[in-house]
């Protein structure tokens, strides 16, 4: 890790805009039915099965850049509440409101401006992906929790107006809920406050009612990143060359080791658990090289 403040956020803005980047990528793929359905392997062959089952998966893995955007706003968020600053709740929530909400809703208003005056029902030569996002035509209610985020549906309304935004929901609910989890990271070590974390969000993928904390070990995973920095920054100090090359190749392996060939085309619910618990270490890993 660099020891300078500025230089260490710098490089992590660098890794944020590869993750972009590789968001861009998995939208601009899932377009061709050769690629979508991503997990399907009946209809990949030579560069296309390359492209998806390899690590090569890498430049265009949409998913788990989202993992790596979680983990890093929970690093961002509580790096300063753990560099001894205070933490004031109202203030935060108004920063986090106006940074989300306003670029947002500026989003949203053009999505609906463009979907009332280019949809189609059908695009021909194009995956099911992009003909599953079907205009449903204006309904205040849909309008009304697009507006909100919390009351989006995922993905039966996320998918409505603009497919992308679904992310911004589980952010607005980690700025809820993020003295909840400061809580957690700061009274009690990182071998006790990950489990806690990561068995809310098997709550949250069980049970329909609890959703929302679906991502919230993705968060944790930063927050305790943030809180033990100094002590990475040591650790990382103390390796090889030869060894922090091996930890970038371990973050690699974990952050697209769900797309090497070796799982199932249909994954039971708790294997997609497992993949997002490899993807979050990958993750915190590239992030402490």
């Amino acid at each position: 890790m660099t020891s300078n403040l500025s230089e260490r956020i710098e490089s992590l803005d660098g890794l944020r805009g590869l993750a972009a980047l590789s968001v861009m990528m998995t939208h601009m793929l899932i377009l061709f039915p050769s690629i979508w359905p991503v997990e399907a392997m009946s209809n990949k062959t030579g560069l296309t099965y390359a492209l998806t089952f390899t690590p090569l998966h890498l430049f265009w893995a949409g998913y788990e850049a989202v993992i790596l955007f979680f983990v890093l706003s929970g690093f961002f968020l509580a790096l300063p509440y753990f560099q001894g600053r205070s933490f004031n709740y109202p203030h935060f929530l108004t920063k986090r409101f106006f940074r989300i909400y306003l670029p947002y809703w500026a989003a949203l208003l053009f999505s609906l401006l463009f979907m009332t005056a280019l949809s189609r029902p059908f695009l021909s030569g194009l995956s099911s992906w992009v003909n599953g996002v079907v205009w449903h035509g204006f309904t205040w209610p849909s309008f009304w929790h697009h507006l909100t985020l919390l009351g989006m549906k995922i993905p039966e309304e996320s998918e409505m107006y603009d497919p992308v935004v679904w992310t911004l929901k589980y952010e607005i609910i980690f700025s809820l809920l993020c003295p909840a989890v400061l809580f957690i990271a700061k009274r009690f070590d990182w071998k006790i406050s990950t489990p806690i974390l990561f068995a809310v969000s098997c709550l949250g993928n069980r049970f329909a009612a609890l959703r929302f904390m679906r991502y919230l070990f993705m968060f944790g995973a930063g927050v305790n990143l943030a809180k033990h920095r100094e002590d990475l920054k040591k650790l990382y100090s103390k390796f090889s060359s030869q060894g922090r090359w091996f930890l970038l190749a371990a973050a690699l392996f974990l952050y697209t080791s769900r797309w090497w060939g070796f799982w199932p085309e249909i994954r039971p619910r708790w294997m997609i658990l497992f993949h997002d618990a490899l993807i979050t270490g990958g993750a915190a890993l590239a992030i402490v090289f």
